[in-house]
């Protein structure tokens, strides 16, 4: 049976859908499998609006709230040594560790999913990046312009200067920019 929004309460049977639009078979029922839950089950003690949240803030008197943390780079864990590739969700304990000017600084404390050892992390508003405090190490990842032939290369200040001073000077440069293209014509 398929249960529309139009039908009545009783016509809709026990479909607990908000919408009333979710297919239920009677036999679903008839079977006893079907248990109705009161209200009050869920509306006991003083934190009844935040039941969903109830395992992310059980620590909360203690400043501590669980939240799911994305990491930002590659990690290797200084205990088992396995690498943690960027991108792995963990539940992770968020702390407020301090203030940079008035930008609140968060700790980040998670397991390691290889072993029991715990890594924290922590933000880093003056560099707009994230620190890591211990447990694991970073993976630094350096890019040099001069490996890449796509690269474009920037002008100095006093190359600039030299070229609009110097008239020969700016040929020879447009001359090996045209050379380059050339040589790498998906530069452009």
């Amino acid at each position: 049976f398929f249960f529309g929004s139009t039908m009545s309460q009783s016509a809709r049977g026990f479909c607990s859908h908000p919408l009333g639009t979710r297919w239920v078979p009677y036999e679903y029922f008839e079977s006893g499998a079907y248990k109705t839950m009161s209200k009050g089950q869920y509306n006991t003690g003083s934190d009844h609006r935040l039941y969903f949240m109830k395992d992310r803030i059980r620590k909360i008197d203690e400043g501590v709230m669980v939240v799911r943390y994305e990491l930002p780079y590659d990690v290797w864990c200084l205990l088992c040594g396995e690498h943690i590739t960027m991108g792995i969700r963990f539940n992770a304990e968020k702390r407020q560790d301090g203030e940079f000017h008035s930008t609140p600084i968060y700790s980040f404390e998670m397991k390691c999913p290889f072993c029991d050892n715990r890594f924290v992390m922590k933000t880093d508003p003056e560099n707009c990046t994230y620190a890591v405090v211990s447990g694991v190490r970073a993976k630094t990842k350096t890019w040099d312009a001069s490996d890449d032939p796509n690269a474009v290369s920037l002008r100095s200040p006093e190359e600039r200067e030299k070229m609009a001073a110097d008239p020969m000077f700016r040929l020879e440069k447009q001359a090996e920019d045209e050379a380059r293209l050339q040589i790498h014509p998906n530069a452009a």
